[in-house]
């Protein structure tokens, strides 16, 4: 009887603490593993949201710029171009402008706030007159000048610490020249944990941006005291009409593509050629050395 009773007597005390050292191990392993999940989990969603966000901004930029391709002015459309700022005329969808036929605005992108808490902005000016106002002051962002200011995306780390990954690139920043613009937006809710800054970027080509001609001329010898101005070889970009205009030194001496010029003195002159397309921008070659029979 005693024999069967101490083979059913149990688990010894040793072996129950072996046992419960063995459950608090998995339990730690399992909690663990959870807490991994959770985390891996929380950080794909933070990174499913930022990358919504800067999606979300650049897409918002992207429409802005669109509608300066379909702008019916075409003349320098594109006003400023920098690094992190961007000013441009666009169109208004209805509403009534008064004598802005064309229902212009101004439209501003800017990059506020210091390295470590960067928003983008939007500013807008709008007027009711024929002629266009004078751009606001882009010395600062966001800037009073301007009639309405929102945020676009904030967190932006374009400019985090010592880093500078400009917002807008282009191709040329000249006014009148701009034609394709290029988005980098970089963002980071929390540049202390994880996920990492996630990236957004796209372009776009302005189709019906002006660009400035190019002014091209020889000059032949036609006689005594006469030599024949030829610019034929100038080039509108748009392939629209130009006006060519001559001057000998500073002084306007003719028009049209090819001039007789009659410079009634032999000798050097100074010749320069201007081309003007249908938009006003200006292109000049000159002065040239011209030599008048």
């Amino acid at each position: 009887m005693s024999a069967r009773l101490g083979q059913e007597r149990g688990l010894t005390l040793i072996e129950l603490m072996v046992a419960a050292s063995l459950m608090l191990i998995i339990s730690a392993a399992a909690l663990t593993t959870l807490d991994q999940a959770v985390r891996i989990g929380g950080n794909s969603q933070r990174r499913l949201d930022q990358q919504d966000r800067v999606r979300t901004a650049v897409r918002s930029i992207v429409h802005e710029i669109r509608d300066v391709a379909a702008s019916p002015e075409r003349p320098t459309i594109i006003e400023q171009a920098d690094d992190y700022n961007v000013v441009f005329k666009t169109v208004v969808d209805g509403g009534t402008t008064g004598d802005n036929t064309m229902h212009l605005q101004r439209v501003r992108f800017c990059l506020a706030g210091d390295r470590n808490s960067a928003t983008v902005r939007q500013q807008t000016q709008s007027w009711t007159d024929a002629t266009p106002p004078a751009i606001p002051s882009t010395t600062s962002c966001p800037s009073s000048a301007w009639g309405s200011s929102k945020v676009v995306a904030e967190d932006i780390t374009n400019r985090a610490g010592s880093q500078e990954r400009p917002i807008f690139n282009y191709r040329r920043t000249t006014a009148g020249e701009v034609q394709s613009i290029s988005i980098k937006l970089f963002l980071d809710a929390d540049r202390l944990r994880e996920p990492p800054e996630v990236l957004a970027e796209t372009g776009v080509f302005l189709r019906n941006q002006n660009r400035v001609p190019e002014a091209r001329f020889t000059a032949t010898p036609a006689g005594i005291g006469h030599v024949l101005l030829n610019a034929s070889d100038s080039v509108d970009p748009e392939d629209q009409p130009i006006e060519v205009r001559w001057f000998d030194g500073a002084k306007a001496i003719g028009r049209g593509t090819i001039f007789d010029y009659n410079a009634k003195t032999r000798g050097t002159h100074q010749i320069t050629v201007e081309v003007t397309d249908v938009g006003g921008l200006v292109s000049r070659v000159g002065p040239v050395s011209v030599v008048v029979p």
